[in-house]
């Protein structure tokens, strides 16, 4: 790895947290060149989903590393809102082989569906059907040094969505506190049931703030996720 380093005159990182970090660590340029959406898949008009008995979160990608348990937090919480007439519901789509190992300990709570797996096709239009998205990533301390400097693949996608991101996860990953510097979303950090049920009950309740934070999620995403704005900072990087 220091050879390769030492041999270019820039790296390119999939986070602006670890182009600050390895810059620091390492030494040399680092440039942060982030997932990008094509223009043409970004939701610039943001209409609302239909009106239905239940707020909609719904979760698309990976259970793993550890991914399904945050997502088993949410989903009882979400039953527990249940009994304060907060209605709230859980869908889940992931690889079939993770829905197998994990999709059981999920589906035995009765605010959780899980809808199998989605092809890529099909996954902006789930995500657009959505009042909120989620994005959720382990407390567990192996898991927050695994993923605390990357960026998932899905945060794009969802901003593309133009719908309110809810990130569930440790404050230190990067993932996470660009939902809340972003102002696309709520970024829950706090592990603790109250503290889960209390965001989630903004969720619900407050359909001004999904609204808002929807369209400040294609904000951002024309702005730092449009592969045409990214083609041409790669482009720059390689000049």
């Amino acid at each position: 790895l220091a050879r390769c380093l030492d041999t270019a005159p820039v790296c390119i990182t999939a986070s602006e947290a670890m182009a600050e970090e390895y810059c620091r660590r390492y030494g040399g340029t680092f440039e942060a060149l982030m997932q990008s959406v094509e223009p043409e898949d970004i939701n610039d008009a943001v209409l609302p989903p239909a009106a239905r008995p239940a707020v909609r979160f719904t979760f698309t990608g990976s259970l793993l590393p550890n991914r399904w348990q945050p997502l088993q937090a949410i989903g009882k919480a979400l039953l527990g809102l249940r009994a304060e007439g907060l209605n709230g519901e859980l869908h889940i789509y992931a690889p079939p082989t993770e829905i197998e190992e994990h999709g059981g300990a999920l589906q035995l709570l009765p605010a959780v569906r899980m809808m199998g797996t989605a092809s890529p096709t099909e996954i902006p239009a789930i995500q657009r059907d959505a009042d909120v998205l989620v994005h959720a990533e382990g407390f567990d301390e192996a898991t927050r040094r695994y993923t605390r400097l990357s960026f998932s693949t899905k945060i794009a996608q969802y901003l593309a969505a133009g719908r309110c991101v809810f990130a569930y996860g440790p404050e230190e990953l990067a993932s996470v506190r660009y939902i809340r510097d972003s102002g696309a979303g709520i970024a829950q950090t706090d592990e603790s049931p109250s503290a889960l049920r209390a965001s989630l009950s903004r969720a619900i309740l407050d359909a001004s703030f999904r609204d808002q934070a929807g369209r400040q999620a294609v904000k951002v995403a024309m702005t730092y996720h449009n592969s045409n704005v990214q083609r041409e900072r790669f482009r720059s990087i390689l000049a």
